[in-house]
């Protein structure tokens, strides 16, 4: 073997452990965290983790459910659903976008109070790269003009969304990726709306009402 070719292939055998090494930091630094169902209750209901974590509940007893949604309100379209009972007696889910993440059992929220609440924390590096304002129809219905904002991002992200005349919206982006937000009345003539993600990411889209 000649020596040029032996020192590049040092090279790209220290390469390919560089990669490997770093992979394997990434994956040591991703945390599970444990709730467990215990009666009518999560515990800890509430939890604070970072970026890129995962949470696993646990199942004790009962027929219960871990669901996205405000307490005690399901998501149209939620990040997860699961049911949690003999037969499913753990559920995973990785947060990979920062926010607060509300969850409930579906059976036991209004009566036992049994919900919670995700916390992700971090930002910067997060965001997927799909993060962008869509379609921006505004027409005029009843004498009011009525804009929506279609948006497309990480799913379980959260967003603002500031239109010229300076209303807000805020929201997450579903498990399908995508988000909107909906503003009336709207003056007519042109504009721009712009979101603000919770990975970090702005985008702008210009509209137009009649």
């Amino acid at each position: 073997m000649q020596e040029g070719e032996f020192i590049m292939r040092k090279i790209r055998v220290a390469a390919w452990c560089g990669v490997v090494l770093a992979a394997a930091m990434t994956a040591s630094a991703q945390t599970v965290h444990i709730v467990n169902q215990t009666g009518d209750g999560f515990v800890p209901a509430d939890i604070t983790i970072q970026q890129g974590d995962s949470v696993r509940w646990v199942w004790s007893s009962g027929l219960h459910t871990v669901t996205h949604g405000a307490p005690c309100s399901t998501d149209p379209k939620p990040l997860f659903d699961a049911p949690l009972d003999t037969n499913h007696r753990t559920f995973e889910f990785q947060f990979n976008s920062p926010g607060v993440v509300p969850y409930l059992c579906r059976f036991h929220c209004a009566f036992m109070d049994m919900f919670g609440s995700v916390t992700v924390e971090g930002g910067g590096g997060g965001c997927s790269g799909d993060e962008a304002i869509g379609k921006t129809p505004c027409k005029n219905r009843d004498g009011e003009n009525i804009l929506k904002v279609k948006l497309t991002g990480a799913p379980g992200d959260t967003f603002d969304v500031t239109i010229s005349n300076g209303d807000r919206k805020s929201g997450t982006i579903n498990s399908r990726g995508k988000g909107k937000a909906k503003f009336r009345p709207v003056p007519s003539g042109g504009g721009t709306a712009t979101a603000t993600f919770g990975c970090g990411a702005e985008v702008s889209k210009d509209y137009s009402c009649p």
